[in-house]
């Protein structure tokens, strides 16, 4: 399956990455001077990691992501 196709019953982590990031590509930058080390894409990418893992600690998710791969 693409990251375009969502016609499928099941959707991977990473083919819904590349949808976020294909959406937030078209974020408008407003920024200006010399803050834009980061692209608005990144930036939007390291919110949605908060939501998507809700984990109070990063040592917790990375025990349960572990463990969902065995």
């Amino acid at each position: 399956m693409s990251a375009a196709d969502t016609s499928g019953d099941a959707l991977s982590f990473g083919a819904l990455i590349d949808l976020i990031k294909q959406a937030l590509g078209a974020l408008p930058d407003p920024r200006r001077g010399r803050n834009g080390i980061y692209r608005m894409q990144e930036v939007a990418l390291a919110a949605f990691s908060v939501f998507w893992t809700q984990r109070a600690s990063f040592l917790e998710n990375a025990a349960r992501a572990t463990s969902c791969m065995r």
